[in-house]
């Protein structure tokens, strides 16, 4: 089983990482019922990714 990597951020070809899981569940504040896909992109920073609205909100406290 492979750990999650806190890497997120932008490729060197411009593109997302697209194999990051959801930015609260990595820095341990996930929201209940956290699925840790990161699917939905942050609309500010386009950087991170979120399985939920609550989690990105968990993230920013």
């Amino acid at each position: 089983m492979s750990t999650p990597t806190a890497n997120v951020g932008s490729c060197a070809d411009g593109g997302f990482l697209n194999d990051v899981g959801c930015a609260a569940f990595l820095a341990g504040v996930q929201a209940e019922g956290c699925d840790q896909s990161g699917v939905q992109l942050c609309s500010n920073c386009r950087l991170v990714k979120y399985c939920s609205p609550l989690c990105q909100t968990s993230h920013w406290r």
